[in-house]
């Protein structure tokens, strides 16, 4: 008796797992409604780079392996403004969808999860163009970035998350992360923005494929770099342009996680770089 029992409400937790799990996923009209880009959009406010936007830009590599090849495709890659209610301000920055997939013919991992592992940093340019780190806008951010230690690696790169674990998503928005899997693309949608009216201000990401399996240690399977800058005249547009995929993590990637793992509270990736 005790064993139908344990293999009944076993089975009624993989049911109410699968309802969350599916609870998550999201279209994209929905994600755009919630995040109050749907008038943005309609109103021309927000739109598309054709440069970016449907294209797709692989990474070698992947996985650590000669011809394993992973895919990111910028599904939706749109550039301008869009109002942001609970601040009653407008936002300036970019909207992505972003897929995250691999040959599963030619790459030996197999994942039961794909899980999007972001990590960033706010910055602006200097005279010669080059990229310079400038402090993050929280209190919390600013400890996951390293900020007040001018030797920390990686310093001002910080992970991409609301609460105490490191997976970016599902976040304030609904939709905001579906995890993928060997046969299913992962997604992520994200719209980051600086207030209105901000000049020579930026967001530089790395987005990263983990493989997760259970009882087994994560793996980084590529990742992509991708962000905006908004230039002296408030223009904002994609940089890079165009993203930059990589089969192997950025060394700011395995940084900001690091950081991120020591924090009271915050929970592990398990990822075996």
């Amino acid at each position: 008796m005790r064993f139908f029992v344990r293999v009944r409400l076993y089975a009624a937790l993989l049911a109410i797992g699968a309802l969350l799990t599916l609870a998550l996923a999201a279209t994209d009209a929905e994600y755009e409604k919630d995040a109050q880009l749907d008038k943005a959009i309609k109103d021309g406010t927000l739109t598309s780079d054709s440069e970016i936007e449907g294209k797709s830009y692989e990474a070698d590599k992947a996985f650590g392996q000669d011809g394993c090849k992973a895919k990111f495709e910028f599904s939706i890659a749109k550039q301008g403004t869009s109002p942001y209610g609970a601040a009653d301000k407008t936002v300036k920055g970019v909207y992505v969808r972003i897929n995250c997939s691999f040959d599963k013919a030619k790459c030996e991992g197999r994942c039961e999860e794909i899980k999007v592992l972001q990590v960033l940093r706010q910055y602006t340019k200097n005279d010669s163009g080059g990229k310079d780190a400038i402090a993050p806008d929280s209190p919390q951010r600013r400890e996951r970035a390293g900020w007040n230690d001018a030797s920390a690696a990686s310093r001002g790169w910080y992970i991409d998350s609301l609460d105490n674990g490191p997976f970016y998503g599902p976040g304030a928005t609904k939709g905001s992360a579906e995890s993928g899997s060997t046969d299913k693309p992962s997604i992520e949608r994200d719209a980051p923005g600086h207030y209105d009216g901000t000049t020579k201000k930026g967001k530089d990401f790395i987005a990263c494929a983990v493989c997760v399996n259970a009882g087994q240690k994560s793996r980084i399977i590529a990742c992509v770099n991708w962000g905006y800058y908004i230039d002296a005249a408030g223009k904002v547009a994609f940089d890079p342009k165009p993203p930059v995929p990589s089969g192997s993590p950025p060394q700011q990637v395995k940084d900001a996680l690091q950081r991120f793992e020591k924090i009271s509270g915050n929970t592990s990736a398990n990822i075996q770089f």
